[in-house]
């Protein structure tokens, strides 16, 4: 087993001890801007990414580097509150054992979502 599946494997564990009875299927990538969506998400239950082996370290601000579980509309989801960008440290499969930990879970949809903006100052938010 390589190091990366044996951190998942870790994350994974850790992760449904505190999940409760939440499942989700779902997951969303919360990019800048896209924050408040997690303060919709009820009966919530909140793990730092740095007590998760698999998860990197964020470190653009306004990434909270925190994965969120809970229910949404009615549906069970996981929530990622900032991912590591290739920028930071040219690896651009940093996500790749936080996506795997979720997939092992039985995540079966990822929704990636940013803030896009433009160098048109015509262009509003």
């Amino acid at each position: 087993m390589t190091a990366l599946q044996q951190a998942v494997e870790r994350s994974a564990a850790q992760i449904a001890a505190r999940a409760g009875a939440c499942r989700p299927a779902i997951a969303l990538v919360l990019g800048s801007g896209w924050h408040g969506v997690a303060d919709s998400v009820r009966d919530a239950v909140d793990i730092p990414y740095r007590e998760l082996p698999a998860f990197p370290a964020v470190g653009v601000a306004g990434h909270a580097g925190t994965l969120r579980l809970g229910r949404l509309g009615g549906v069970d989801v996981a929530l990622l509150s900032g991912r590591q960008h290739t920028y930071e440290t040219g690896q651009a499969d940093a996500m790749k054992g936080a996506i795997r930990t979720l997939a092992q879970l039985g995540v079966r949809l990822l929704l990636p979502t940013n803030a896009a903006g433009s160098l048109d100052p015509a262009m509003r938010p």
